[in-house]
């Protein structure tokens, strides 16, 4: 009885352990068992319900609400983090987008000054943060650099991609502040990347536990800047 009992608890465990499975790449691939992100309370909004890109794994869903939970901590006024789209409940292609396949890509929206949160019901992205080669005044420079810096120290990252001016604006700080080689451990995980104006696009890598996932290769030494 006590082996049984046993043996029940290790299936039990190993069955939490690995709840959901990135197959394939990010471009061609699908999910198993991944997670609803409205299935989790947390201080996020979920953007466009109605596509049905609501599908995560488990290490990306708890890099999410790990690093909003941190940030609002250093920024207790914080306005919800809002969440685009994730993947569709088994992965594959979904319109609008060549990968978020294996549910290994999230996209969300900068942080903003003023601290405005768009209607889940918006059925498009209601703010550009970057705007005729310029950052605009209500891209919080501060509160986005601790959000892009804390998913890179919390999680997996192999890239966060973002629109070529905000790159610049943070290179061309951190220049000014003689702190480039501090920061250039986040600068090149930080990729330029067209159509980011209004969100960045997080991406992790393969979890060590998916053998059948493949991984994009790293991106190139240095800045990048």
């Amino acid at each position: 009885m006590l082996k049984f009992i046993s043996l029940f608890f290790l299936i039990f465990l190993t069955h939490e352990a690995i709840s959901s499975e990135a197959r394939g790449f990010y471009s061609r691939g699908r999910l198993v068992d991944g997670e609803n992100i409205l299935s989790r309370a947390g201080h996020v909004q979920k953007l466009f319900v109605e596509r049905g890109r609501l599908y995560t794994t488990t290490e990306m869903n708890d890099l999410i609400q790990s690093v909003v939970s941190s940030v609002k901590i250093i920024y207790p006024d914080l306005e919800l983090i809002q969440i685009g789209d994730l993947s569709a409940e088994k992965g594959g292609r979904v319109s609008r987008h060549q990968s978020h396949q294996n549910g290994l890509d999230a996209d969300i929206v900068y942080i903003r000054k003023n601290k405005y949160v768009q209607p889940s019901t918006s059925p498009e992205w209601e703010e550009e943060f970057a705007i005729n080669g310029k950052v605009t005044e209500n891209f919080d420079i501060d509160r986005n650099w601790t959000l892009i810096t804390e998913f890179i120290k919390q999680g997996n990252v192999g890239r966060i991609f973002v629109d070529e001016q905000i790159k610049l604006l943070y290179c061309n700080k951190f220049k000014k502040e003689g702190t480039l080689e501090i920061n250039s451990s986040y600068l090149r995980r930080l990729r330029t990347l067209p159509h980011h104006s209004t969100h960045l696009h997080l991406r992790i890598k393969c979890p060590v536990e998916a053998k059948r996932c493949k991984d994009q290769t790293e991106p190139p030494v240095g800045t990048g800047c």
